[in-house]
C-alpha cells in the first residue's frame, strides 16, 4: 500500500510537470515538443512579464503553510505554485534591537516586533517563483544561455536606464518634443549643472511586474510594504475585497457600541452549544432529549407555555388566538431544527459565520428558552438578574470569560438568552443583511479575471452607488417588515437609536473602503475598456489632470510642509508601477492607445477576482488532514490535494498543466 502510494504521488508529479513542459513550449514556440529537448517552466517564457499572485498562509501538518496560485493575464493561464513551508520566527532580543530604526525601536518597545513572519512570507513568494521558473536540463549548444529563475529582489527591479522617481530639492522636470511623432520625451533636469536625465529609455522596454493579493494580516502588509517602498521593487499589493468587507463589519460592531461585541459573542456561545463540550456534540444529545422530555410533560394548557406563547407567535409570525392556534404553535415548537441538528458553528474566523448562524437559529429563541427553563426549573429567569448593558471600561470578552469560569454548557446558555440579547441580535442581523447579500453575489458572479476586469470598470465609474451600501439604510431605517421584526415603534427609542448608530457606521467604514476605487489605478481602469470611445477620451483628460497635480505636488514637496504631510499619506504617489504608469501614457500624450500604459495598467487590474481561492485550497487540505487518524501529510500528499483542488477549473480559468484523476489510473 505504501509502495502504490509513492509510485501514484511520482506519477502525479511527473504528469504535472510534463503537462507544464508541453504548455511551456506550445505558449513558447508552437507545436509539441520531441522528448529529447529541455524545457523551462511557464515564468521566463518571451511574451510573459506580468504575474498575479494570490497568496495565504495556513496551518497544516503543524507547519504553517504557505498556498499560491499564478496568473498571468498575458497568455490566460493559471497555475499551482509549490507549496512552501514557512520556518517560525523569532522573538528579538537585546542585541538585536541596538541597532534598529528609533521608529522600530518604540515598536519593539510595545511588543510589536515578536516575529519575522513578514520575511518568511517574502521568502516563500521569492522562493515559489524561483522554483516555477528554474531552467531544467543542460544549455543548448549554440542556443543563448537560458533567462535566470524569477526572484523577487532581482526579477522586479526596473532597469538601470529608468528613472521613475520624485525629484530632490535642487531638479525640476522638462518635456520636450521627442524624435518619434506622437510621443513627448521627459527629462530630470539639475538646477545646479544642467544635466538632464531621461526618465525612460528610448526603446519600447516591457518591464517586470507583480501583483501580489492578499489579506490585510500583519505579516502580508509589512512584507509587501518593504517591498514596495523599502526595496522599491516593481510590486503592487492589493487586498481582498472579501476580507475588507469582514473587517468592515467588525469595525462598526466594535466603533459604534461596546454592546454590538457582547451580542456576538453571546449569541456565538449559544449558537455553537451543540457542539459542545469539547467538540464531541454532548449538549446535542441531551438537547434532543429534554425536547422529548418537554412534548410528553407539557402542552398548551401549561403554564410555562402560556408565558412564551405570545412572544413565540409574534417572532414567527402566527395567530396563537384560539385552541387549533396554538397548538400549531406548539407543534412546530417540536419541530425546532437545533434540537435534532447539529446546525451551523458560528466561528469567528469563518466569512459571515454569524449571520448564517442567526438566519438559521434566531427565530428558535424564545422557543428555545421556553423548553430550557422547562428542565430547568429551580433557575431564575435571566430577565431577572440584572440588566444586559454593559459598562463602561468592561471588556464584553472578560465579562463572558468570567460567566464562564462558574460553569457552561446548556444551564449557561438558558442564562445568557435575556430578551435584550434578542432584540440586539434582530438589529445585528438586519443591518449587516445587505452585506450579507453583496458578498453572496459577488463570490457567486465575480469568479473569473475577465468578471473582475469588467467589476473593476463598473466601480471605478459607480462605487458611491454600489446598492449594498444604501440597501444598508433602506433595510435598517425604511423598512416597515424590517422594523417589525427588530420591534421598532414609531417615534424616538433606544432600539431607533441604535439601529440608526449602527447602520450608519457601517455604511461609513464601507463608504472609505468602496472609495478606494477613486485611486490608482482602478480610476483609470476605463482607459483600456473595449467599445466606449467617449469615456476612454474622459479618462485621458482625468489622466493628465492626476498626473500633473501630482508632479505638482511633488514639486512642492520640499517648500510647504502640509505638501510632505500630504504626500506621506498618499502611498500610490510612490508607487513604482503607479508612477511608471503615468510616464508612459504621458510619453504618449495621454492617449488611450499608449502600448506600454496600456500593457502595464492591464497588469495592474487583470487579476484573480478575490483570495477565497487561495482559502478554498486551504479548505481541501484541512479535509484532507481529517482523513486519517493522524491529520500529519506528507509532502507530496500536500501538493497533490493542492494539485487536485479544482479552485482553478472552477473559476472559468485555464489550466492546462492539471492532471485529470481518470488519466491515473492506466497510468500507475
Amino acid at each position: 500500500m505504501v509502495y502504490f502510494s509513492q509510485v501514484y504521488n511520482i506519477v502525479i508529479a511527473q504528469q504535472y510537470l510534463n503537462n507544464l513542459f508541453k504548455l511551456a513550449f506550445r505558449l513558447k514556440v508552437g507545436g509539441v515538443p520531441p522528448p529529447h529537448e529541455s524545457f523551462e517552466f511557464l515564468l521566463p517564457m518571451p511574451g510573459v512579464h506580468h504575474y498575479n499572485l494570490v497568496s495565504d498562509p495556513g496551518m497544516h501538518n503543524y507547519k504553517d503553510t504557505l498556498v499560491s496560485v499564478l496568473w498571468c493575464w498575458e497568455i490566460s493561464e493559471a497555475m499551482h505554485c509549490p507549496w512552501q513551508h514557512l520556518l517560525p520566527g523569532k522573538v528579538l532580543s537585546h542585541n538585536d534591537t541596538e541597532h534598529l530604526d528609533p521608529d522600530l525601536q518604540r515598536y519593539n518597545a510595545r511588543a510589536k516586533l515578536e516575529r519575522v513572519a513578514s520575511m518568511r512570507q517574502i521568502q516563500g513568494y521569492s522562493n515559489q517563483m524561483r522554483v516555477m521558473s528554474k531552467h531544467y536540463g543542460a544549455a543548448i549548444p549554440g542556443e543563448p544561455e537560458p533567462e535566470p529563475p524569477v526572484t523577487l529582489g532581482r526579477s522586479f527591479q526596473l532597469p538601470d536606464n529608468f528613472h521613475v522617481r520624485p525629484v530632490n530639492a535642487n531638479e525640476a522636470r522638462k518635456t520636450e518634443r521627442g524624435p518619434v511623432d506622437g510621443e513627448d520625451v521627459s527629462f530630470i533636469v539639475n538646477k545646479d549643472t544642467g544635466v538632464k536625465t531621461p526618465i525612460l529609455p528610448p526603446e519600447q522596454i516591457k518591464v517586470r511586474l507583480l501583483t501580489v493579493q492578499l489579506d490585510q494580516g500583519a505579516p502580508g502588509c509589512s512584507s509587501a510594504a518593504f517591498c514596495m517602498f523599502f526595496l522599491g521593487l516593481m510590486m503592487m499589493a492589493k487586498f481582498d475585497w472579501i476580507h475588507r468587507l469582514i473587517r468592515d463589519v467588525k469595525a462598526a460592531e466594535n466603533s459604534c457600541m461596546k454592546i454590538w461585541v457582547k451580542v456576538k459573542l453571546w449569541t456565538a456561545y449559544l449558537w455553537s452549544i451543540n457542539k459542545r463540550p469539547f467538540g464531541k456534540g454532548g449538549n446535542a444529545t441531551t438537547k434532543h432529549r429534554w425536547m422529548e422530555l418537554f412534548e410528553g410533560s407539557f402542552d398548551i394548557d401549561s403554564p410555562l407555555f402560556l408565558k412564551y406563547v405570545a412572544k413565540i407567535g409574534r417572532c414567527w409570525n402566527m395567530p396563537w388566538g384560539t385552541v387549533k392556534e396554538k397548538w400549531e404553535i406548539f407543534n412546530e415548537v417540536l419541530q425546532l431544527p437545533s434540537f435534532d441538528k447539529h446546525m451551523s458553528l458560528p466561528k469567528l474566523a469563518n466569512w459571515f459565520a454569524w449571520n448564517k448562524c442567526a438566519h438559521e437559529q434566531l427565530f428558535e429563541f424564545w422557543a428555545g428558552k421556553m423548553v430550557y427553563e422547562s428542565q430547568l426549573l429551580n433557575d431564575t429567569d435571566p430577565d431577572d438578574c440584572g440588566s444586559f448593558a454593559i459598562g463602561a471600561g468592561v471588556d464584553p470578552r472578560s465579562e463572558l470569560n468570567a460567566i464562564l469560569r462558574n460553569g457552561g454548557g446548556l444551564r449557561l446558555g438558558y442564562r445568557l438568552m435575556k430578551e435584550s440579547l434578542y432584540d440586539y441580535a434582530c438589529i445585528m442581523k438586519i443591518v449587516e443583511n445587505a452585506c450579507w447579500d453583496y458578498y453572496t453575489k459577488r463570490i457567486e458572479n465575480v469568479k473569473s479575471p475577465a468578471d473582475n476586469l469588467k467589476r473593476t470598470w463598473a466601480d471605478s465609474r459607480g462605487w458611491a452607488a454600489e446598492p449594498h451600501i444604501w440597501a444598508t439604510l433602506q433595510e435598517s431605517l425604511h423598512d416597515s417588515d424590517n422594523l417589525d421584526f427588530m420591534q421598532i415603534p414609531f417615534g424616538p427609542s433606544d432600539k431607533a437609536t441604535k439601529t440608526l448608530h449602527l447602520s450608519w457606521t457601517l455604511v461609513g467604514v464601507r463608504m472609505w473602503t468602496m472609495s478606494k476605487c477613486s485611486g490608482p489605478p482602478d480610476c483609470w481602469s476605463s482607459i483600456v475598456e473595449p467599445g466606449n470611445d467617449a469615456l476612454n477620451r474622459a479618462v485621458e483628460e482625468k489622466m493628465a489632470t492626476h498626473h500633473t497635480n501630482i508632479l505638482s505636488l511633488e514639486a512642492a514637496v520640499h517648500r510647504v510642509r502640509a505638501a510632505k504631510e500630504l504626500w506621506d499619506a498618499c502611498l500610490f504617489l510612490s508607487m513604482k508601477p503607479v508612477r511608471l504608469v503615468l510616464e508612459y501614457f504621458r510619453r504618449d500624450k495621454y492617449k488611450a492607445s499608449s502600448p506600454l500604459g496600456r500593457h502595464l495598467l492591464m497588469g495592474l487590474i487583470a487579476l484573480l477576482a478575490d483570495n477565497k481561492i487561495a482559502e478554498d485550497i486551504h479548505q481541501g487540505l484541512r479535509l484532507a488532514g481529517k482523513e486519517g487518524s493522524n491529520p500529519k501529510m506528507s509532502s507530496q500528499r500536500v501538493q497533490e490535494v493542492i494539485n487536485h483542488s479544482d479552485v482553478i477549473e472552477s473559476r472559468g480559468m485555464s489550466h492546462r498543466a492539471a492532471v485529470p484523476k481518470e488519466t491515473l489510473t492506466s497510468t500507475s
